[in-house]
């Protein structure tokens, strides 16, 4: 995966759209929301993309990932990450639970 990209989704009513997917170095591992189509599986979006002059991507409104992760031999809790993407970069929120609350970051490659 690129630094952020967009790319075909099918989802389980059998709808088509888009996501787009980006690394997040917050929680180590990706996160993605719909922009065309359907919404996500708690029911929001989709989400606006806009690209600038130089193709790097602004989602709005913010994104919220918490949950549950499976694991070996159950599940582990997953840090809340609450962040808005501007112009290419992360805009982690004061109230995520990972080491880049309150920080921006560019999306890394």
């Amino acid at each position: 995966m690129s630094s952020w990209e967009v790319v075909p989704t099918r989802y389980a009513d059998g709808s088509t759209g888009r996501q787009a997917w980006w690394w997040c170095p917050g929680c180590d591992e990706p996160h993605a929301v719909p922009v065309e189509g359907a919404a996500n599986s708690s029911g929001a979006g989709p989400w606006a993309l806009a690209l600038d002059a130089d193709g790097r991507p602004t989602l709005s409104p913010s994104i919220l990932v918490h949950g549950w992760k499976a694991t070996e031999p159950g599940f582990k809790s997953q840090p809340r990450c609450h962040s808005f993407v501007v112009a290419g970069r992360i805009e982690f929120l004061g109230d995520c639970d990972h080491a880049l609350a309150g920080q921006t970051v560019p999306i890394p490659d």
